[in-house]
């Protein structure tokens, strides 16, 4: 099917926004733009999903880079302040967010040897997270300064 003028235009003015600024905004005027052109069919859309899925990966890129410098500059305060029990529930939220991600995407997969390792993988990190939280509470061990 022949896309019309004014709908390839449409479509061609949200991909070129959405690689140059991404934002929550545009994506969903894309996906919105996805669903009123649902009749032109996947061949005439895959560049606009393919722009989409590009801009929720910056933005998600995006997202990561920030938290993690904001993370780094309150470990590096805590640090200051030997506030060892705030850097270890920083790092372990992290693991946990990480790990609960894996376990997201092993269930998608139906792997249930692959689920069992993710979700092993996030009990130990609790395990290693409270002997580190009782290692610096007790004043001894690894963690101390």
């Amino acid at each position: 099917m022949k896309m019309p003028a004014r709908a390839a235009i449409e479509i061609q003015n949200i991909q070129t926004e959405l690689s140059e600024t991404p934002s929550d905004k545009l994506i969903n005027q894309a996906e919105n733009a996805l669903i009123k052109f649902k009749d032109l069919g996947d061949e005439n859309l895959s560049g606009l999903k393919a722009a989409i899925d590009s801009a929720k990966q910056k933005m998600d890129s995006l997202t990561d880079s920030v938290q993690s410098g904001l993370n780094s500059l309150k470990d590096e305060l805590d640090e200051l302040d030997a506030n060892q029990t705030a850097i270890e529930n920083r790092r372990y939220q992290s693991q946990i967010d990480e790990w609960q991600g894996k376990l997201a995407e092993a269930r998608k997969t139906g792997n249930k040897e692959i689920i069992e390792a993710a979700r092993e993988a996030l009990r130990l990190a609790e395990e290693v997270h409270n002997r580190k939280l009782a290692t610096i509470k007790g004043g001894t061990g690894c963690c101390q300064s």
